[in-house]
Parts: structure tokens; sequence; C-alpha cells
């Protein structure tokens, strides 16, 4: 499965009066991490709502190993824990300069029709076939009418999750 990694400096708003980053940054740090590994492999966020797919976060789990401090540079790695279905699962580890592990985690987004917010399997060819995981860039042409929504229906067809609601709603 793809994997990638980030770096990014703590900066003072992001700590704590003793110097230590606050907890609740970890998710932005896996949320820099998932970004730019989406990017550097030629697919946006922006590309894929623009086509009438969304991914919103449906679930986020971290574990604190040890503490990140003002100006420390850390290294994010992400990697793509299972092949795609409705859900994508990234799984993170956050290292500081010294290489020590100081943060796990993973996060569970959903592929979701922009237009009938309901969830949809991986648009095929993109998040949905080894080849893609293994080279996101042949794939995420833009323009090239990849996905098919209620927006743009003459695209390749996406196939559609169960009728009902998703795991976990009322």
């Amino acid at each position: 499965m793809p994997e990638s990694e980030v770096r990014i400096r703590v900066r003072y708003k992001e700590t704590d009066n003793m110097g230590v980053v606050h907890h609740s940054n970890y998710v932005n740090y896996y949320e820099v991490a998932r970004t730019e590994m989406m990017r550097g492999r030629g697919l946006s966020y922006k590309e894929m709502e623009a086509r009438g797919v969304m991914l919103p976060v449906r679930e986020v789990q971290l574990n604190y190993l040890a503490p990140a401090y003002y100006d420390d540079l850390l290294t994010v790695r992400i990697r793509i824990a299972e092949r795609p279905g409705v859900k994508l699962r990234f799984e993170h580890e956050i290292y500081n300069e010294a290489g020590d592990l100081i943060n796990t985690g993973t996060v569970v987004l959903v592929f979701v029709d922009a237009v009938t917010r309901r969830p949809l399997r991986a648009p095929q060819g993109v998040f949905g076939t080894v080849r893609f995981l293994n080279r996101f860039r042949q794939a995420a042409v833009v323009g090239s009418g990849i996905f098919r929504t209620a927006r743009n229906p003459e695209a390749v067809v996406l196939p559609k999750v169960r009728t009902g609601r998703m795991e976990g709603t009322q």
C-alpha cells in the first residue's frame, strides 16, 4: 500500500504553557500528511469534490506515546492501510527529530456523493484498484471524467453502496 511522509515544524501557537504540543493538533498533522500524500500523487481533495465525490472523516483514533515540543521538527508518516471500498483508512506515525515514535493513529474517511450525500464505493480506476494504490498519478488526470455522480452522470460508473444508512447512523 502507498506510503508517504511530510515534515512539520511545531509552531508556538500549537503548544500549551509548558511548550508541549496540544493534543488536538495531531489531527491537523494527520490531515496535512493525507492531503500532501494525495497531492503528491496527482490527486487533490479539491479535484475530487469538483467531480462530486467527497471524503468526510468518519473516525479518528490517536495514541500519544511521548510529547512533542515547540520548534520540534516532526516527521509524519502515512499509509493507506487497506484497499478502499466505501471507506478509506489511513494509518499515521509521528516521529520527533531523534527518530522516536511519539504518536500513532488512524483516520477513516468515507466516499460520499456530493449531491445525494449517500456513501459510494471508491471510484473505479481511482482508489478502487491496486494499480492506483501503487501509482495514483496514472488515474488522476484533471478532466478525465473518472467519476460519475449526480453532477457528472456521463463519467465512468461508480458502483453504489447498498441502499440504507451508513454504519453507525440512525
